[in-house]
């Protein structure tokens, strides 16, 4: 199997308000899907950001960075379901703040498949979070075919261009950070390892970036056939032996009672 992006839910951003969530352009992922969210947002106060779908499926916060300035905190996250198991039309993804009231930022999904079935990240999580005007969640070592993901924000600023990790496919960037968060979510199926996708900006301001890793699916569950201790049964030919791969062996008499002896017959 393989790791393949199937579709985009478009990016959501918004401005002092207390969730967050995509649009819909009439997409539907299917029952076992993965679903891959990228959050980052400015608040003050802001300790996390939490993730959910319109359709009660929960997510595993792969990483979380925050980066505390003068004034606010921007903060960062990923979170995964690998196996979704309710779906449905208007499927959206939603962000939320962890330790405020409000935020300002933006979310955005990508719908997924071939991607192991526990969901498990690859190797140690990269975070970071600094002041300058490179943000970078440091080298993570991955395996063949991951799918590595990234995320990262930078706060107090005005619109401005970021320079986007080479190699790096864009799931969603906001570019204003006046009224929302600037920041994006990227991802890259088989990267080159050690992975740390790097974003610029033109000047030194306060930023949060982190990555990690997914495993690609190793195939279907073993059914109960495959993983049972295998016995291979006797074959009973007619003259009452039981015959295997090496050799003849006597079995036990058909009839219970002494049995009469015959000429040439088995001792």
């Amino acid at each position: 199997m393989a790791w393949a992006v199937s579709q985009t839910l478009t990016i959501g951003s918004g401005h002092g308000v207390a969730s967050i969530s995509t649009s819909n352009a009439g997409l539907t992922p299917n029952l076992g899907d993965a679903i891959i969210i990228f959050a980052w947002a400015e608040g003050s106060g802001l300790t996390g950001i939490s993730l959910s779908d319109s359709k009660g499926n929960s997510y595993t916060i792969a990483t979380n960075a925050a980066q505390l300035n003068s004034t606010s905190v921007v903060a960062v996250t990923i979170g995964y379901n690998v196996n979704i198991g309710a779906t449905g039309n208007g499927f959206n993804c939603s962000a939320a703040p962890v330790g405020a009231g409000s935020f300002s930022g933006s979310v955005v999904a990508v719908n997924c498949t071939g991607g192991a079935t526990v969901g498990q990240p690859d190797g140690s999580i990269g975070t970071a979070s600094n002041t300058g005007t490179t943000a970078t969640p440091g080298n993570l070592t991955v395996a063949a075919n991951d799918l590595v993901l990234g995320v990262a924000a930078i706060g107090s600023v005005g619109t401005i261009t970021i320079t986007e990790p080479s190699g790096y496919t864009v799931a969603g960037a906001q570019s204003n950070g006046s009224s929302f968060c600037v920041g994006s979510g990227v991802y890259q199926i088989n990267p080159a390892s050690p992975t740390n996708p790097s974003w610029s900006f033109p000047s030194g301001f306060d930023w949060a970036a982190s990555q990690v890793g997914l495993l690609v699916g190793g195939g279907a569950v073993p059914s109960v056939a495959s993983w049972l201790p295998q016995f291979v049964l006797p074959v009973i030919s007619p003259n009452h032996c039981v015959v295997t791969g090496r050799r003849l062996i006597r079995a036990l008499p058909l009839s219970v009672g002494r049995q009469p002896r015959r000429r040439g017959a088995w001792s």
